[in-house]
């Protein structure tokens, strides 16, 4: 009988005693939380703000070399974060069952056998993105632009929200389960996509069983760090102007040091969570899933050697 207290525990365990996970989980989750944070406090945010979009549109049409330029560092940018998040997962997964064992992690040795699994690995999560940014646009973007009454737009935008949210969660959880396939077993794309389609439509009760525990954790985590950022600030702020009678703008480098440090310790905990999150799930689909036959398996071994789709 499937309990999720053991499962809970079991990745608590591995999060907890595998530190090196860590580091992995920065890229995935982490960096966009702690980002998202402090967006507000950031100073390009503000230079948005105060620039207008149309003068910013004649400068880059008289100057097209810095449009070019620009162009080029949004473009490897992103290719970047592509390569870093997704390849940062998978070594989540491979290193994940390791710790789940109880193995040492060979970490530089599991990263140059996961290499070649990483392009199969990018298609997975740019089908899964390219199908939920066409369904939001399909359910969201009628109800904007159709020239219709405010209250049919808003019973639109609202069954929208009722579609798109199970459907979100149908897909993320199909995203997940055909990466583990598709690393654990070094499946193709199409094969792990109908294992872990398949694996869902029958376990898909369960999964989100667990889901709702974990995002009950993880968002008490979240509002913990959150808080913990703020009373930081709060209390530094009051030692500063009320006890030491400074005011707190000569100080400004010092508060934004302090922010910096506490920031950072949120980014490692958000990290933590999502190791956590990971190891969870990756519990529950060893649990859960059939292990492959002796034919199977023998056209695993074949399809490694194969061009990959």
């Amino acid at each position: 009988m499937l309990s999720y207290a053991k499962i809970i525990n079991r990745a608590y365990v591995s999060t907890l005693h595998y530190p090196q996970l860590w580091f992995f989980g920065l890229f995935v989750e982490g960096a966009f939380n702690l980002n998202f944070l402090h967006f507000q406090n950031l100073p390009l945010r503000r230079i948005l703000q105060a620039g207008r979009p149309q003068e910013l549109a004649w400068y880059f049409q008289s100057h097209p070399g810095v449009l070019a330029a620009v162009s080029t560092a949004v473009l490897l940018f992103t290719f970047a974060a592509l390569i870093a998040t997704n390849w940062s997962r998978l070594m989540l997964i491979v290193l994940g069952q390791a710790a789940l064992e109880g193995k040492p992690l060979q970490i530089l040795k599991s990263a140059r056998e996961s290499l070649p699994g990483l392009g199969v690995f990018i298609k997975i999560s740019l089908l899964t993105s390219g199908f939920m940014l066409f369904a939001a646009m399909a359910l969201f973007v009628p109800a904007y632009w159709l020239p219709i009454a405010e209250s049919l737009r808003v019973y639109l935008i609202e069954i929208g929200v009722l579609i798109f949210l199970p459907l979100a969660f149908t897909v993320s959880c199909v995203n997940i389960f055909t990466s583990f396939y598709a690393v654990l077993y070094r499946l193709r794309l199409g094969k792990a996509l109908n294992l872990g389609t398949d694996f869902f439509a029958s376990r898909w009760s369960q999964i989100l069983g667990l889901v709702a525990i974990l995002i009950i954790i993880y968002l008490a985590g979240f509002i913990a760090g959150v808080a913990l950022i703020f009373i930081t600030r709060e209390i530094f702020e009051l030692i500063f102007e009320v006890f030491l009678r400074f005011h707190i703008l000569p100080l400004s480098a010092i508060i934004f040091m302090l922010k910096l440090v506490s920031g950072t310790l949120f980014w490692f905990l958000l990290s933590g969570l999502s190791v956590f999150f990971n190891q969870a799930l990756l519990v529950l689909f060893l649990e859960l899933s059939q292990p492959l036959d002796a034919a199977e398996a023998q056209k695993v071994q074949t399809s490694v050697s194969a061009a990959t789709i």
